[in-house]
C-alpha cells in the first residue's frame, strides 16, 4: 500500500526546505578527536565556521553542550530525573559525572572569545569579538576536554564491558531563526541544531569495532590505536558506536546501505535480509530516496523507543511469528532515524508530525503485507481467548485503541504538547 498523496509530498517538502536551507547556510565544523580509554575522556579540538543566515547582526552565539548534562543536580537532565524519582544522577559520585571543560576558545584570527554556561549548564554562549553581520560567517576554534559518564544514567556513556556509546557528545549550534531556540538535554531524543557539513578525524583505541550514521572515508591502524575519518553533509550530527564484539551487519539494498545490530535469534540471517530488503523498498516507495550515506539502525535505538505491544509481553508468550516482530522492530527503528535526519523541525514542539508519520507508514506496511494480521496474533486462535473482541480486533486497530485507553483513564493530551511537557505514559506509549 503507497501513501504518495499525503506522505511523500510532506517528506520532498521538508527535504527540499533542509537541503535548500543547508546549501547556503554554509555551517561546517571540523573536529580532531581522542578517546582516552583510561580516562574515559574525549580530548576533542573543534573548528566550527558559523554563518549568519538571518537578517540581524548576531554578537552571542550559542551551542548545545548536551555531554555537560551530567556534571551537577542543577541541570535540566537532573531535574528530569527529579520529576521521575529517579535518584541515579543526584546520588551519583564525582567520578561519575560526565562534563565538559573548555581549555579554550578562539576565533579565526586567533583572539580569545569570552564564553559562560546558561542557567542550565549545558548550553554555551559565546560572546563575539565583533558583530557578526547578515551573510558573513564567522570561525571558532574550541578545544576541550568530555568526560563521559557511564551508561546508569541514560544508554549514552560507557559500560562495564568496554563498549561506547556517543551522541549528542560535541558542540552543535543551537538554532536561531530571530530567536535563539535553547533547549536542555531531558533525556528526550530532542536536539534542536542546524544541520552541517561535519569532518571528523577519530582516534579510538585498537581491539573495538566502530559503527557510525556518518560515512566512513579512511581507517588507519597504528600500535595502540585506530584512526577513522567519518564524514557527512547536511547532517545533524555523529552517532558513534564503540563495540569489543562486532554485532552489526550491512546490508547493502537498491534503495541504501543498512548497518544495523537488530536481530531475531529464531529468524535466519538470510530471512533477514529479505525483510531488510523489503521495508527498505517500501520505506523509498513512500518516502522518496534516502539522503545520506547509509542508515544506522540500532537495537539501543528500538528500546529508547519500543512498539508498543510487542515489548510488553515475555519473550515465551509472544503472539507474533520471529519474521512479524523484526519487521516491525526495524520499520519503527528505521523510520524513526530516517524522520530524525530529514525532517528539520523543532523536534521539542513538533515531535508528533514525525510520530504520526511513523505510524501512519506503519499501518501502511501491515496493511500491504499482513492485511490479516490480529492485535493477539497466535493466541487469537485459543479456545477461550478467541471469543474475546479484543482477539478479533486486527493488528492496526490497536492505534484507536491504545488512545481511547488513554482518552478514558484522562491521559490525552493536545498535540501541541512539549515533548518535556508530555507525561511518561504519552511519551514513551503513544508514538
Amino acid at each position: 500500500m503507497e501513501h504518495p498523496s499525503l506522505i511523500k509530498n510532506l517528506f520532498l517538502t521538508s527535504l527540499f526546505l533542509l537541503v535548500g536551507w543547508g546549501s547556503h547556510a554554509q555551517y561546517e565544523t571540523n573536529l580532531t578527536v581522542r578517546l582516552n580509554d583510561f580516562a574515559k575522556e574525549l580530548d576533542i579540538k573543534q573548528e566550527f565556521n558559523y554563518y549568519n543566515d538571518s537578517n540581524y547582526n548576531l554578537g552571542i552565539l550559542y551551542f548545545n553542550d548536551w555531554a555537560h548534562a551530567y556534571s551537577n543536580k542543577n541541570t535540566g537532565l537532573a531535574k528530569r530525573f527529579a520529576q521521575e524519582f529517579k535518584k541515579s544522577l543526584h546520588l551519583a559520585k564525582e567520578n561519575e559525572r560526565g562534563y565538559t571543560t573548555i581549555i579554550s576558545a578562539v576565533d579565526g584570527e586567533y583572539e580569545g572569545l569570552e564564553w559562560e554556561r546558561t542557567e542550565e549548564d549545558d548550553i554555551i554562549k559565546f560572546r563575539l569579538n565583533k558583530p557578526l553581520s547578515p551573510g558573513e560567517s564567522v570561525k571558532l576554534i574550541i578545544t576541550y576536554k568530555v568526560k563521559l559518564p557511564p551508561n546508569k544514567f541514560t544508554d549514552y556513556g560507557y559500560d562495564n564491558r568496554g563498549n561506547y556509546y556517543l551522541k549528542d557528545w560535541y558542540l552543535t549550534p543551537a538554532v536561531y531563526d530571530g530567536k535563539w531556540h535553547l533547549y536542555s538535554n531531558k533525556n528526550l531524543e530532542d536536539l534542536y541544531t542546524n544541520i552541517t557539513k561535519t569532518t571528523i578525524d577519530f582516534t579510538y583505541p585498537k581491539g573495538v569495532f566502530l559503527n557510525s550514521n556518518f560515512k566512513e572515508n579512511k581507517k588507519t591502524e597504528m600500535s595502540n590505536s585506530q584512526r577513522a575519518e567519518l564524514v557527512a553533509e547536511d547532517q545533524k550530527g555523529a552517532e558513534i558506536i564503540l563495540t569489543v564484539q562486532n554485532l552489526f551487519t550491512t546490508h547493502v539494498t537498491p534503495q541504501m546501505k543498512v548497518v544495523t545490530n537488530i536481530s531475531a535469534p529464531r529468524y535466519d540471517p538470510i530471512g533477514q535480509g529479505i525483510s531488510i530488503n523489503r521495508i527498505t523498498d517500501f520505506i523509498e516507495r513512500n518516502l522518496g530516496k534516502y539522503p545520506h550515506e547509509k542508515l544506522l539502525v540500532s537495537e539501543m535505538d528500538y528500546n529508547k523507543d519500543p512498539l508498543y505491544g510487542i515489548n510488553q509481553l515475555p519473550s515465551f508468550i509472544r503472539p507474533y511469528e520471529q519474521q512479524f516482530q523484526f519487521e516491525m522492530k526495524f520499520l519503527k527503528t528505521a523510520l524513526n532515524s530516517i524522520l530524525r535526519e530529514t525532517m528539520f523541525l523543532d523536534p521539542r514542539k513538533e515531535q508528533w508530525l514525525n510520530s504520526a508519520i511513523a505510524n501512519y507508514l506503519m499501518i501502511g506496511y501491515v496493511e500491504e503485507f499482513y492485511p490479516h494480521r490480529t492485535l493477539l496474533g497466535n493466541l487469537s486462535r485459543i479456545w477461550g481467548i478467541r471469543s474475546f473482541n479484543l482477539a478479533k480486533m486486527g493488528f492496526n486497530e490497536q492505534y484507536p485503541f491504545l488512545y481511547n485507553l488513554t482518552a478514558r483513564k484522562n491521559l490525552d493530551q493536545a498535540l501541541t504538547t512539549p515533548n518535556d511537557s508530555l507525561i511518561k505514559f504519552n511519551r514513551e506509549n503513544c508514538k
